[in-house]
């Protein structure tokens, strides 16, 4: 026997023995078709330049805070503080020159101290989708000059079924400070009506999570005698972080669509 012919038998074999493997195990994914279509049609609809991230079709977004799912966008960078996302830039423009909105009226900000708006402050389980534009409109706040992130909350016709119930709850365990950081969101929606022109959404979220966090910072750099470049630093900061992250979410809304024109 040639080698072409031993390299086509061991094929065959690779090929029967796949075969035999997705009878016995049949391997289902379902959610990524349903929120790729949902973020395409609502960029197709856009009358901007936008990117969207959706919910899946049990009405879920992929990441624990909003800064984290407008990462996977094209075009936006996140800045990370203790292991979470939390400013947002889009196109390299600083996140203090972003606009930030929820079903387009404008977020106050927490922070007296900057316009950035820290997104790490609200769970992403509760929204729909998320907005990203990228080139204003009329209909949009002038301030919005990196970009306009819009935060679209859940309604009942998001999900795929008239009832939708979807819960989740975490837990998990810190070696470092021996704690049990938890997290869990509930939504409830309905749909009713002769033709399913009314709906009811209710959704909660919670999350507690008690770190510790540690870091080595070299500070106060000064030029090496005799070399070109390069320096070392004069003080090393140490740091020692106990940090409390609690997030509390709560969303509703209470629709009425009388026909495919008009929503209320």
């Amino acid at each position: 026997m040639n080698r072409s012919h031993l390299l086509a038998g061991v094929a065959l074999l690779c090929l029967g023995s796949a075969a035999t493997a997705q009878e016995a195990d049949d391997i289902v994914v379902t959610g990524q078709r349903a929120q790729q279509e949902r973020a395409i049609a609502a960029k197709r609809d856009a009358i901007g330049i936008a990117d969207i991230a959706a919910a899946d079709e049990i009405g879920r977004l992929p990441d624990r805070n909003v800064a984290e799912v407008v990462e996977r966008l094209p075009g936006v960078g996140v800045t990370y503080d203790q292991g979470e996302g939390r400013f947002v830039s889009v196109r390299g423009i600083p996140s203090d020159l972003n606009g930030y909105t929820i079903n387009g009226i404008e977020i106050g900000n927490p922070d007296g101290q900057t316009r950035a708006l820290p997104l790490d402050v609200i769970s992403g389980q509760l929204l729909n989708r998320v907005e990203v534009s990228k080139a204003r409109t009329p209909d949009m706040d002038g301030q919005g000059i990196g970009g306009t992130i819009n935060l679209v909350t859940q309604t009942a016709y998001d999900f795929r079924d008239p009832f939708a119930l979807v819960a989740n709850a975490q837990l998990g365990y810190q070696e470092l400070n021996d704690k049990r950081p938890i997290r869990g969101d509930l939504a409830v929606a309905k749909r009713f009506g002769s033709e399913e022109q009314f709906g009811i959404a209710l959704g909660a979220s919670y999350s507690d999570r008690t770190y510790t966090s540690y870091g080595l910072y070299p500070d106060d750099w000064r030029p090496v005698a005799g070399a070109a470049r390069g320096g070392l630093p004069i003080n090393v900061k140490y740091t020692d972080y106990s940090l409390k992250r609690e997030r509390i979410g709560a969303t509703g809304s209470l629709d009425w669509r009388p026909s495919e024109e008009h929503q209320f």
